[in-house]
């Protein structure tokens, strides 16, 4: 069975952090093969598109104790309002974004994470022979804008970082968010599909430049310059939950039951 790479990294980041993995539930709008949860071993949910978070935030509350990983076509528009407030209320869990710069499963239109063309081989063009006028969204400084604790980006080719930076939200408390860079023709393209998307995928891998801890205000993606990657952000902030608690207990005083106390 072909894997993806990004499946790789996050199979190998459970392995590197030997969390109990029925304590692990993986949360996708994007169409998955079957076999692709059986080779994680892990309880999967397919969900509406844009609705991972929502999904995710409504597994969080009613088990504490579960990490939850959530894998989103795009967070810029459908489902943009539940990422943003996601972060701004520091929910416990994961995002891994896999931005391949179209909507294949709604007529292969732009998305709004993809520039503006960048003369490298297009990635669209049936649906977009003329590039895009708008100006993409910098998910990276939204996630930390809005709140989160954790934030990187790297391309699939980058397969060592990725699986890191995965690893590293898996034991991370709080909203995460990792945007993977995966041009294909396809919403979840199989690198060894063809070489025509291999030489996609490794023409934005040669065109990024690592700059860990780089403000997120410059990592934008432009026409003509390189992509920037690396780990942007990695901080503290008190969970939603928390927050709830403190603020409850504080009010009620003692006859606050702490959200998630049997």
């Amino acid at each position: 069975m072909k894997v993806h790479p990004i499946i790789t990294a996050f199979v190998n980041a459970l392995e590197k952090t030997e969390l109990d993995k029925t304590k692990v539930c993986v949360v996708s709008d994007i169409l998955w093969n079957k076999k692709n949860s059986e080779y994680m071993g892990l309880d999967l949910f397919h969900t509406t598109r844009g609705r991972t978070i929502a999904f995710g935030t409504g597994l969080k509350l009613g088990n504490l104790g579960l990490k939850v990983v959530a894998f989103a076509g795009d967070l810029a528009t459908i489902g943009g309002n539940h990422f943003i407030h996601a972060a701004r209320r520091n929910m416990d869990i994961t995002v891994i974004c896999i931005n391949n710069f179209i909507y294949k499963m709604i007529g292969g239109k732009n998305a709004p994470l993809r520039g503006e063309g960048r003369g490298e081989p297009t990635v669209s063009p049936t649906f977009s022979l003329f590039g895009n006028v708008e100006q993409p969204f910098n998910i990276p400084h939204l996630a930390k804008s809005c709140g989160a604790v954790y934030v990187a980006r790297w391309t699939i080719l980058h397969k060592q970082k990725l699986m890191n930076s995965i690893a590293e939200t898996l034991q991370k408390t709080g909203f995460s968010m990792i945007e993977v860079i995966s041009p294909g023709k396809s919403c979840f393209a199989e690198i060894n599909n063809s070489k025509e998307e291999f030489d996609l995928i490794e023409f934005y891998y040669k065109n990024s430049e690592i700059k860990n801890d780089e403000d997120t205000k410059n990592i934008g993606i432009e026409q003509d310059k390189k992509i920037i990657v690396g780990k942007f952000v990695d901080r503290e902030r008190p969970t939603f939950i928390d927050s709830y608690n403190n603020q409850l207990a504080n009010v009620m005083g003692d006859k606050f039951k702490p959200y998630g106390s049997k």
